[in-house]
């Protein structure tokens, strides 16, 4: 349907086959406006309008309207408006006086001209709007403006009888524009020699369209050329010589010259030309040059970015690489050959790809467990696009190698926002959703963002655990461990010294030591009393958080599993955390969770990740076990069990002996044991490896905590010293046989202890059937496990007894310390703990810390007592007589040798007892004691028999071997 604006009446209307995308529209007139809509109309009777457009049909512009602005003496000057136009630009005005054009053409932007007159004249006046198209022309001329002049004695007189602005051309002066630019003119002329001599100077005159009146410079007679500065930029300047006489009179001038100044040229006034799916099409005019700035091309920027350049003739682009949807501001700059007369980038003209922008896809919530439900907002149209219809789509997310099922519900009416898929194959997998668009007009599809649904079962909780006191227990044993230490030194120099020592020593210093053991003690039983609490029970904190992939999916409980059962009963939904408490029954302990939800489709959860948690740091403290109280199937708290507490209330009654560092050198006993490796029995410290390097025993149960953790340390330091040091470990068991070798191969393999590489030598100590050899633990006197014995390469026994390392840091620290003291070696380990070892005790700098108070604090002073004060007084009260005893007998007295009685079957030596009832087993110290007890004193049923009595050399002996194991050392 259209019609012109003009006559809303004269209505034509045509109809268009559905297939068809366009008509042609006959013109009737020129410059006229058409109005032109189009009318959807459907089956049903439906019409439905789509916006409409305006057509304007070229043709030249209307005539400009022209008036007077003002009058003078010798001048007029009018002013005119702008021309309606029909779709053609308007490139300059022409204006006609008395019917002849007056001069050149004026500008587009110039609407006022100055003109001068002749008095007693009458003018008339039109004006043409010049169009930059040869097809449609100029304007008509304008209404004639008639103006009539009057004249002036003074002006008539000045101008004698050739006035002004209607003089002939003069033959006899030529003036000449050699060169102008946009600020400058050069000007020259030639005067005929004829008129010389009367020549007394020149006048030189210019105006153009702007100036009310002209401008004149005086020059000499002599002057032949002059250079116009100053000048405006794309202005037509009309320039006259006059040359003058005495007394000021014009004798002659130069015929009229018309010079444009050069300038930028205008602004480039783009329009729309065409706008569809394919492409963008823009146009526009040539503008208007000025004087010598011809237009070489036009530069074209799309959103502010350089897109290309075009020739002077190309006053047109087709865009095709757009975007549906999306703006794109359009700008033209002409361009010349003097960068700085380029014109300025043309308005932006910004235009909207047409299209459809896909709407945004949200998941909502559904009344089927097999069924998923989406929605989505009207979509973003522009350019006057119309949807066509909607179409859905559903695919799983399965395996590549594996066809996806895929759902689709469509086409839909273009007024549908909802979608449902229903009977969905696998409902429990996750599915992407996405949309499809199809607009009128163009055959493309249009797809939306695709959302992703997972399935109906909910996520697994994010679950962290926290183990209750792990930090406050490893602090604890790090000062019982130090305490344990620094009591066993304090013992030894009771109960362990050399004869020299005990002479020299004071009772003073005695009592002082007894008093210093005393406070340790104190202090270890309540590091020890503080260790109970965290000890038995394994307490986590375990905290989650489950956040779910879909706000439709409602967590209803959870479920925690220790060890794959699950742990009590099902847990609200509201809760996100809880504290457990496990035994100790297994090595660890393996917890996780699940997440339930109400819909009974879904079911649980995947599993949580699973958090494994060590047993082992709450175990019952020990690092030694007496081999009369320890029980191999005891389990904490019964009685017999790996807990250094009780062995520490069976020391109390008879102190242990860990001698250390030996002060002499001791012959190394014969001793035989089982072979782990060959199964054979054979001398256990005679390998050519032993005599080579100093070699660490280490007896063990492996059964026993401390042991088996013990075994770990000592496979990690031999892996690493094996080339320095040589390591043996002797397993022990009261009723350990031949026929145990293979299960203790396991047992070992098992543990992680080296075997297969030869960095540790294993042995089995089983007793012979006939009694034809001796036993390592009785040779060696091991009444416990761990147990160490140092051996020096040159075959004597340099250190004996035990050590509490808590981790292996302190321990490799303590072997290689011991190593260092037994070879006389400076001790290699930087800043070593047991070079600065000091017995001086002081509370404030042995606190130990607790979580709670601790159970020591609780305890009277009266029930510790009962544990353990008045047994320690008892013994250390004991000791300090015997120590008196023992320095009134050795005064003055030296270590004398004897000789050894040994035999095959019974080749043995004794290096201390534990207790004071049984000095007799060859201690250096008690030595004089224990020739005066009976013999018969170990002697009975079960017993083991006595020891040999030992020889020690001098201390002058002593020092010769060490210095000779020095030297063969380095």
């Amino acid at each position: 349907m259209w019609y012109p604006v003009d006559n809303p009446a004269d209505i034509q209307i045509v109809s268009i086959p559905k297939d068809d995308l366009g008509c042609s529209i006959p013109v009737t007139a020129q410059k006229c406006i058409y109005e032109v809509t189009l009318h959807s109309v459907f089956q049903s009777g439906e019409n439905i309008k789509l916006p409409g457009i305006q057509v304007v049909i070229p043709g030249p512009p209307d005539a400009p309207e022209i008036w007077l602005r003002k009058i003078q003496d010798d001048s007029f000057t009018v002013e005119w408006g702008e021309p309606r136009m029909y779709g053609i630009s308007i490139t300059s005005y022409q204006l006609y006086i008395n019917d002849r054009k007056a001069g050149g053409p004026l500008s587009a932007t110039h609407h006022k001209a100055f003109i001068p007159s002749l008095p007693d004249k009458a003018y008339k006046v039109t004006l043409v709007a010049e169009s930059c198209s040869p097809t449609y022309g100029s304007s008509p001329h304008s209404k004639p403006l008639y103006i009539e002049t009057h004249g002036h004695q003074k002006l008539s007189r000045l101008m004698t009888t050739r006035p002004f602005g209607l003089l002939t051309s003069s033959e006899n002066a030529k003036l000449v524009v050699t060169n102008f630019t946009d600020t400058v003119i050069s000007l020259e002329w030639t005067v005929a020699t004829s008129i010389t001599p009367e020549l007394e100077c020149y006048r030189l005159q210019w105006w153009d369209e702007g100036q009310q009146g002209p401008r004149e410079v005086k020059l000499a007679s002599t002057a032949t050329s002059y250079l116009m500065e100053q000048c405006s930029p794309g202005t037509t300047y009309y320039i006259k010589l006059l040359m003058i006489r005495v007394p000021n009179t014009v004798i002659g001038q130069s015929q009229q010259v018309t010079v444009e100044t050069s300038a930028a040229p205008d602004t480039p006034i783009i329009s729309l030309r065409a706008c569809n799916f394919k492409y963008i099409a823009i146009q526009w005019e040539k503008p208007r040059e000025y004087g010598a700035a011809p237009i070489v091309g036009y530069k074209l920027f799309i959103n502010g970015a350089f897109e290309a350049t075009l020739g002077p003739q190309q006053l047109g682009y087709s865009y095709t690489s757009g975007t549906w949807c999306r703006d794109y501001a359009f700008q033209v700059q002409a361009i010349t050959s003097v960068e700085r007369l380029w014109s300025q980038p043309s308005d932006p003209l910004v235009i909207t790809w047409p299209g459809v922008v896909p709407p945004t896809l949200y998941h909502i919530a559904t009344g089927n467990a097999d069924s998923i439900r989406v929605k989505w907002d009207d979509p973003f149209v522009t350019g006057g696009v119309r949807v066509a219809h909607f179409k859905a789509l559903c695919v799983e997310e399965i395996a590549d190698n594996i066809d996806p099922h895929v759902y689709c519900v469509g086409p839909l009416h273009p007024d549908t926002r909802e979608a449902e898929f229903l009977n969905l194959e696998n409902p429990t997998f996750p599915h992407h959703v996405y949309l499809e668009v199809q607009v009128h007009g163009s055959q493309e599809t249009l797809t939306s963002q695709p959302i992703r649904i997972d399935s109906a079962i909910p996520a697994a909780p994010k679950i962290s655990v926290t183990v209750v006191g792990l930090e406050e227990r490893r602090r604890i044993e790090r000062v019982v461990c130090d305490l344990i230490n620094r009591r066993d030194r304090l013992v030894r120099r009771l109960y362990v010294t050399s004869v020299k020592e005990a002479q020299k020593r004071a009772p003073e210093q005695d009592a002082e030591i007894s008093r210093i053991l005393a406070d340790v003690e104190t202090m270890l039983v309540d590091g020890l009393q503080s260790l109970q609490q965290y000890t038995g029970n394994l307490i986590v904190h375990i905290r989650w958080i489950c956040p779910q992939p879909s706000k439709h999916i409602v967590v209803t409980g959870y479920k925690i599993f220790v060890d794959s059962k699950q742990y009590g009963s099902l847990l609200s939904a509201s809760m996100t955390n809880i504290k457990l408490k496990l035994d100790l029954e297994s090595a660890s302990h393996c917890i996780s969770m699940v997440s339930l939800v109400e819909r009974p489709q879904a079911g649980e959860s995947p599993e949580s990740k699973v958090v494994e948690l060590l047993t082992e740091p709450f175990r019952p403290f020990t690092f030694f076990c007496l081999h009369s109280g320890h029980k191999s199937r005891a389990r904490w708290p019964d009685k017999g069990c790996c807990e250094y507490f009780e062995t520490l209330l069976s020391e109390s009654r008879s102190p242990p002996l860990s001698p250390g560092l030996l002060p002499k050198c001791t012959p190394l006993p014969l001793c035989h044991a089982l072979d782990v490796d060959t199964g054979e029995l054979s001398a256990m410290l005679l390998s050519d490896d032993t005599r080579q390097k100093a070699t660490l025993v280490t007896f063990y149960t492996l059964w026993c905590n401390a042991s088996r953790r013990t075994l770990g340390f000592l496979s990690r330091l031999a892996e690493r010293y094996s080339n320095r040091f040589a390591f043996v470990a002797c397993a022990y068991e009261k009723k350990l046989r031949e026929a145990h070798r293979e299960s203790l191969v396991q047992d070992l393999r098992s543990s992680g202890v080296l075997l297969d590489s030869r960095a540790i030598a294993h042995y089995m100590d089983v007793p012979a059937a006939d009694g034809s050899h001796a036993r390592p633990v009785d040779v060696f006197d091991v009444v416990g496990v761990p147990y160490f014995v140092i051996i020096h390469p040159n075959g004597f026994v340099g250190w004996h007894g035990r050590y509490s390392a808590f981790d292996y840091t302190a321990f490799e620290a303590f072997v290689l310390h011991s190593m260092s003291e037994v070879l006389i070696e400076s001790c290699p380990v930087s800043g070593c703990e047991l070079c600065n070892a000091t017995d001086v005790v002081d509370s404030s700098h042995l606190y130990v810390p607790h979580r709670r108070r601790s159970w020591a604090t609780t305890i009277s002073q009266s029930k510790r007592r009962q544990l353990l004060l008045p047994s320690q007084s008892r013994s250390t009260s004991r000791l300090l007589n015997l120590v008196g005893d023992l320095r009134g007998q050795h005064q003055g007295q030296q270590s004398s040798s004897s000789s050894m009685r040994s035999s095959p079957s019974h080749s043995k030596s004794s290096f201390g007892s534990p207790t004071a009832s049984r000095v007799s087993q060859g201690s250096p110290l008690f030595k004089k004691r224990a020739s005066k007890e009976p013999s018969s004193g170990r002697s009975g049923a079960g017993e083991r028999p006595p020891s040999q009595p030992s020889s020690f050399p001098s201390i002058a002996t002593v020092t010769k071997i060490r210095r000779k194991a020095k030297i063969r050392t380095s």
